[in-house]
């Protein structure tokens, strides 16, 4: 078997029992270069060694498979009798480094076979000044290989280990060696991440400090990691969870088709490869049957069983057929029916299964007989709807505008009036709006809606928009960490989010204000919020990164919650956590998402039917009062003609919002005056001016903000 050794080079997830008090020192990172190959890297094999080298004598990379980063460094030998092969490898620019202060080497190790230890390759160190080279050690008796992929091990190498140094000086270390170890049965396969010097002895550790742009970058690429690997070739069912025989969950299922095209449109899956997998994906939705039978169904008039068996595509654990989970599916099938416009085989296939699942479904029926509709309904005993309706604010606007945008078996056009006929309008902490405790029910729907610009009859009332609505929820929830009243260890300015979750005992809905509340926080709920409170939400995954570590953080990201009073952390990745967290930072990064499923006819239609209008311009001053200065990024982005740009003062000041282009000459004058407190917004129109790049600049009071746009015509 292929040996296929992989060495990440970007600077996260140190975890905890790697680096001591953020002690460490990068060796690698992502390479400056080049896409394809390591260039700071040289290696060579002799009499019959096989290595794989690129551009004569360089390690290949791999931006798809990693445990963390953006690029793996790709390794493949084999070592007979007589030969030998060896690869070194440096930090960007052949740099040297500093290893003086620091204790041991520590990487990250997996294989999809288990891999003898004798097999392994060894390590060394080389110096810079002179080409010293310390002793080399075996990789094999610092890591045993199990062959399970989705667990990654943690090797550190005492410095120790290397000694006696001779001539070697750990002041100026050039690169880490890695050479032929024992005789390999064959190419053998072996992945290696993350490779830094830390300092381990001191007790409790911290993994060192990212970047925002990293952060994120590597929350997205783990939550796309969840989707590509916890799926079933077969089926292209996805886990509810990452646990060993957990089923299969149709709203996972559905975050998870945008989640691919997030990962082709970043380069981490050929395009390819993600529609062979959709494709699959509405395959089995297509064709598994469906009837009223207890068992061997999919579904039943278009609607699907919340939990399927990852393998047969059926139901499973005696699952409802589920309404708002069928709802989730369909945004992220009409999502990939957008994003997937080739005029090849597959891509056309899909747009057309895409059709056929959506318009199959009947509203009708599952409104039984009513103006909203039903949360489920269960075949046994010739079957029976649930009794609760999905009336009131919640996860299921997503629901009512695919269902009103329906041109067969549509909702009536007064369902959207009797779901808001349950809003319940509160305060707390200065932030009005309609409530609900749990945060997931303000994330779910604007995935894929975006309703920064649109509102409804309500809305239009009270003088806001859902997004809006949805930042006060956020803020709210995370005055009520703040504030915390129930005196819950470890929550604060910069670790809040209550959402529904796994506890200490149980899975249930958290929420707050107004909710239920046990200690528990789900990371989730705080980063998938990143669009609506931007600074609020970052500040929460950089410190939950820094100060939780591998406890907390792993393969797939943030594993689903935590509760520091009952020192309980979980072991379980969720579907439905990691599929709003890459969509929502896809959205404030680059609204790509959004951008692309505004445009479906089905919501174009939908929200038409529910009464939304495009705002032309907001309550001067409306709502409460912002808590800051702040000025958001342009709607749409890159746009054609017109763009919205929107910002708040929390107090009256003169303001300033000037649009320049790139040779620093103003353009356009938005806003020259005083105004009161308020959010604000400003149509901008390019036209009569090139396609390019602009800059817009809020200036008020001590308060300057500068933001890039794209014109294309």
């Amino acid at each position: 078997m292929k040996l296929l050794l992989r060495i990440c080079f970007l600077t996260v997830t140190l975890a905890a029992s790697v680096a001591a008090q953020g002690t460490f020192s990068v060796i690698f990172d992502d390479d400056l270069i080049s896409s394809v190959y390591r260039d700071a890297s040289y290696g060579f094999a002799s009499s019959g060694d096989y290595l794989k080298l690129m551009n004569t004598d360089k390690m290949p990379l791999d931006a798809v498979h990693r445990y963390s980063g953006t690029m793996s460094a790709v390794l493949e030998y084999d070592h007979m009798s007589g030969g030998n092969w060896e690869m070194f490898l440096a930090s960007n620019g052949w740099q040297t480094r500093d290893f003086s202060g620091y204790d041991s080497l520590v990487f990250f190790v997996n294989a999809p076979a288990p891999i003898p230890g004798v097999e392994l390759p060894k390590v060394g160190l080389e110096e810079a000044t002179t080409n010293a080279k310390t002793p080399l050690v075996d990789m094999g008796s610092y890591v045993t290989l199990d062959g399970d992929t989705n667990s990654w091990q943690r090797v550190a190498i005492p410095f120790s280990a290397f000694e006696p140094f001779g001539g070697f000086s750990p002041a100026s270390v050039k690169t880490v060696r890695f050479t032929a170890n024992g005789l390999t049965s064959g190419t053998r396969t072996l992945w290696i991440d993350l490779l830094a010097a830390v300092r381990i002895t001191g007790g409790p550790s911290t993994p060192p400090p990212l970047s925002t742009d990293r952060l994120l970058d590597t929350l997205q690429y783990a939550a796309f990691a969840y989707f590509w690997n916890e799926a079933n070739l077969a089926t292209g069912l996805v886990k509810d969870r990452s646990s060993q025989g957990a089923p299969a969950s149709i709203a996972a299922v559905g975050f998870g088709l945008s989640a691919l095209t997030i990962g082709v449109d970043r380069a981490w899956v050929t395009r390819e490869s993600a529609s062979d997998r959709v494709l699959t994906t509405l395959r089995t939705f297509w064709e598994k049957p469906q009837g009223t039978s207890v068992s061997g169904m999919i579904g039943y008039k278009g609607w699907f069983y919340h939990f399927l068996d990852m393998n047969t595509g059926v139901r499973t654990w005696n699952s409802e057929l589920s309404s708002i989970d069928t709802g989730l599916l369909l945004a992220g099938i009409l999502d990939a029916q957008m994003y997937f416009n080739g005029s090849d085989s597959t891509e056309s296939l899909i747009r057309s299964l895409a059709d056929s699942i959506y318009n199959r479904v009947d509203w009708v029926w599952m409104a039984n007989s009513g103006s909203t509709l039903s949360m489920g309904w269960f075949p046994e005993n010739g079957g029976s709807f649930l009794g609760a309706r999905w009336i009131g604010y919640n996860e299921a606007m997503i629901l009512y505008i695919l269902g009103m945008g329906a041109t067969e078996n549509a909702l009536r056009g007064s369902a959207w009036g009797a779901w808001t006929s349950g809003y319940q309008w509160k305060s707390y902490a200065g932030y009005d709006h309609v409530a609900y405790p749990a945060l997931f029910t303000h994330q779910y729907s604007q995935c894929w809606v975006d309703f920064r610009n649109i509102d409804d009859a309500y809305m239009r009332g009270r003088g806001i928009t859902y997004f809006e609505n949805s930042r006060r929820a956020t803020l709210a929830n995370r005055a009520y960490c703040i504030t915390n009243p129930g005196g819950r260890a470890g929550y604060g300015p910069d670790i809040w989010g209550l959402t529904a979750c796994d506890g200490p005992t149980e899975y249930r809905e958290r929420g707050a204000p107004f909710g239920y509340d046990d200690g528990t926080i789900a990371p989730t709920a705080s980063i998938s919020s990143i669009a609506f409170t931007p600074n609020e939400s970052i500040q929460a995954a950089h410190a939950m990164y820094e100060r939780y570590g591998e406890e907390l953080f792993g393969p797939y990201g943030f594993r689903d919650a935590f509760n520091v009073g009952a020192n309980w952390f979980a072991t379980d990745y969720l579907g439905i956590d990691e599929g709003p967290i890459i969509i929502m930072i896809e959205n404030h990064l680059r609204q790509t998402v959004w951008n692309r499923f505004m445009e479906h006819p089905v919501v174009i239609a939908g929200l038409a039917a529910a009464g939304f209008q495009t705002i032309t311009a907001l309550a001067e001053g409306g709502g409460s009062v912002p808590q800051a200065f702040s000025l958001s990024q342009n709607y749409p982005n890159p746009f054609n003609s017109t763009t919205i740009i929107e910002f708040r003062i929390p107090h009256a000041a003169h303001v300033s919002l000037q649009v320049y282009d790139v040779l620093g000459r103003e353009v356009g004058s938005l806003v020259e005056e005083v105004l009161p407190s308020g959010r604000y917004t400003r149509n901008w129109n390019a036209s009569g001016l090139p396609s390019g790049v602009y800059y817009y600049r809020l200036d008020a009071a001590s308060y300057r903000e500068t933001k890039k746009m794209i014109f294309l015509q």
